[in-house]
């Protein structure tokens, strides 16, 4: 794939991507009083079962959330023009 950007700024973008993704969801959940780790779930029954325990979930989400932040940074870093903010 061609990137129009070095990939030390995709991997930092990924980086980003991966750790603060994950925190609108978890507040909005905590500002409505519903559950802070159902999008955690559900990103874990993406790999393994749904019925699957919460801890088993847990882990497989941080298996499938890293990816799935590395698969949008390359889908961004190949689309996006890169030019100064």
């Amino acid at each position: 794939m061609i990137s129009r950007f070095a990939f030390k700024d995709l991997a930092w973008a990924w980086l980003v991507a991966t750790v603060f993704s994950g925190l609108p969801s978890t507040l909005h959940a905590l500002a409505v009083g519903s559950d802070p780790l159902e999008a955690t779930r559900a990103a874990g029954a993406m790999l393994i079962s749904p019925s699957a325990g919460t801890p088993a979930l847990v882990a497989a989400a941080g298996i499938v959330h890293p990816a799935v932040s590395l698969f949008w940074t390359a889908v961004f870093g190949w689309l996006l023009a890169r030019r100064p903010v």
